[in-house]
Order: C-alpha cells, then structure tokens, then sequence
C-alpha cells in the first residue's frame, strides 16, 4: 500500500467511510493475516478532525470460506467425471426435496424448482412401480436407525428407456432419534446393470 491508498489515511485525509474493507498484512512473524478495516473521520473536541478506525482479523473465515470452495470445485470435477445423475437433500421435517441441476436434467424437472424444493412424493412417481415397495422399504429402515443408504432400483424417463440408478446417502437424526435430513447422491448404473445381465445370460448358455 502507499500512504494514500491506506483506509486509515482515506479516512483520515479524504474524508472516505471504510466499511469492512480487507486488508493484507503481514506480522512480525512473516505470517499473512486478512483484517476487516472500518475508518471514519469526526470532529474531536478540540474542533479539530480525528479518525476513528477498527479492526478485525477474519484469516480464518477467509480460510474457510475458500477451502469450502476449493472442496465443491473437486466435487464438481468428479461428477462431472463420472455417471453421476445428480445430488439432492431431502429436509424431512416440512418433506421438502431440493437437488442440483444434473438431478433435474436427468428426471426432466425445472432447475428452479428443484433448487427451491417441492414434495418428496413427486420424485417417488419415477420409481418403476415394480421398484417402489422394495424402495419405500429400505428408506423406511434407514429413517429407523440413521447413518448410511444405498439402494438401487429403476427409474422411468420422461423419453426413452428406464435407466438403472444406485442412490447412496445418510440420513440425520436429531437429539431425539427422529430422522431430520437426507442427503445423497445418484449415479447412473444402466450400462453396469446391462453388463451384469450379459454376462449372466453368458453363464447360463455355457452351463447349459
């Protein structure tokens, strides 16, 4: 910084208001810290201007705040890497379903409305009917117990033909063992699930 450029001397010379401007500043020490600068100028009780100025160092918000980052750029790589269909998280109190863009795209649902959240019910309805009761039971277990959910089942697509999904996730519960929060991830595993029955039609031709 040269002088003129300080938030103090702004302040202090121009008359400037500094509101939580960030400020780099290397300690004795060597080590870096980001400061949260406020500055005013007022009149003091001789008549004359004085500034006022405080400060706080937010290093470790600023830390965070970019290692969150950092981690949902790494998550987005790898699902943009892989077949995964999408994310969701479903809040159980008020049933409401909230899932990222790749999940609408997959099942053909406005992204908005997936963002904002909408009835459990509604993602239920692309669940193969034959797939449902063994679906509704193994949320149903999870909801009981909490921790880890995997299950697998169809879904029906809007065009085209059924896809195979692997759903894996982990469910919360709050103080009192009530399932609070569900989020998880699906991936499509119909090329998997394709392979796995070739080979098993392969199997039965060489036994017979």
């Amino acid at each position: 910084y040269q002088a003129h450029e300080y938030p103090l001397a702004r302040a202090a010379i121009d008359g400037e208001v500094i509101e939580r401007e960030l400020l780099r500043y290397v300690r004795g020490d060597g080590r870096m810290v980001i400061l949260e600068f406020n500055a005013s100028r007022v009149t003091g009780p001789d008549g004359k201007p004085v500034a006022i100025c405080s400060y706080q160092d937010v290093t470790k918000d600023h830390e965070a705040q970019r290692a969150l980052r950092e981690a949902a750029e790494r998550i987005d790589v790898a699902l943009d890497a892989g077949a995964t269909v999408g994310t969701w998280v479903w809040h159980l109190a008020d049933d409401l379903f909230t899932a990222d863009e790749r999940f609408a795209t997959f099942f053909g649902l406005d992204t908005e409305r997936c963002r904002a959240g909408f009835p459990s019910g509604e993602v239920l309805d692309f669940v193969h009917p034959e797939d449902r009761p063994a679906l509704l039971a193994a949320i149903e277990e999870v909801f009981a117990r909490g921790g880890a959910y995997r299950h697998q089942y169809r879904v029906m697509q809007p065009h085209g033909a059924d896809r195979w999904v692997d759903a894996s996730g982990r469910v919360e519960l709050d103080a009192s063992g009530k399932a609070v929060r569900f989020p998880g991830v699906i991936v499509d595993v119909t090329a998997w699930k394709q392979s796995e029955e070739a080979r098993g039609l392969l199997m039965r031709e060489v036994d017979h």
